[in-house]
């Protein structure tokens, strides 16, 4: 409390905007921004891992605080926060992101990869104490458990490439659905809905497109463009759309995140290749 108390003395307008903008890095709404530019721009090689940790992560991190149940801070908060303190699921998920980034980017000049992304995931965990969401024990919890179970990914990731198992399409992408519906069905509660909905959509949808569909990344920038803007349409179009037809239940949330999963890693790749933004 007294570091919170210490770091809201500067309680300049700029700095509070600063740190509710470093704060939106780790927001549900940056992941669904983030996670389709990397499936539509990136490497599919690196993308299908670091979806598959990251959501998975998003799962652990509910499942450790309900474990905890430590309360947040009380009456410093500069935003509002909903569910338990520790761990910070802010700082969790920068940490397994931006440190998945770091890994797969830095082959050519990892100190400076590996020292911007170092800080700005200091920066996300720092957002957090000094809005007074969270103490600074939940915050270095949130780093250590999201290394632990990025270093933990990144091996696996690392020794099924080496090992070059070849995993049927069809039978993986039901494996995808089945592990999606059975850790909703298990642990429901909104996140692992969610989660498991788009476990199902996304890391199904991008199985099937790498084996039918073999979307291809363009170098010309303006497709890359149009590519986000047409995509982020059919996010928020599903999103809200699936919403209005369907009760406000947890299984509608399943539905919705798994259609917008399954936008994510095949509709939207095929209406790319269609439409001739998949290639220079």
């Amino acid at each position: 409390m007294e570091l919170i108390e210490f770091l809201q003395q500067f309680d300049f307008d700029w700095l509070i905007l600063t740190m509710k903008a470093i704060t939106f890095l780790g927001n549900e709404e940056f992941y669904l921004l983030i996670l389709p530019i990397l499936v539509w721009c990136w490497r599919k090689q690196d993308v299908l891992p670091l979806a598959i940790i990251l959501l998975l992560n998003f799962w652990l991190n509910y499942e450790f605080k309900e474990f905890f149940q430590l309360p947040r801070p009380a009456g410093t908060g500069l935003i509002t926060a909903e569910h338990y303190g520790f761990p910070s699921g802010h700082a969790q998920g920068a940490i397994v992101l931006w440190g998945y980034l770091a890994w797969a980017l830095g082959n050519s000049n990892r100190k400076a990869v590996y020292g911007w992304f170092a800080l700005l995931i200091f920066f996300i965990g720092l957002s957090r104490i000094y809005l007074g969401v969270h103490f600074p024990g939940d915050v270095i919890g949130g780093w250590t458990i999201g290394f632990v179970f990025l270093f933990t990914g990144i091996w696996i990731a690392n020794y099924v490439r080496r090992s070059k198992f070849h995993f049927p399409t069809i039978p993986t992408a039901i494996l995808a659905l089945f592990s999606g519906l059975m850790l909703a069905i298990m642990t429901p509660s909104d996140i692992s809905v969610r989660v498991g909905g788009m476990i199902a959509g996304l890391v199904g949808g991008m199985i099937l497109e790498s084996a039918y569909i073999h979307s291809r990344i363009s170098t010309l920038w303006w497709k890359q463009v149009l590519k986000i803007v047409i995509g982020v349409v059919g996010i928020l179009l599903i999103k809200g759309g699936v919403k209005i037809i369907l009760p406000l239940q947890l299984w509608s949330d399943w539905t919705r995140y798994g259609l917008i999963g399954l936008w994510i890693g095949l509709g939207a790749p095929w209406l790319f290749t269609k439409v001739r933004l998949a290639k220079n």
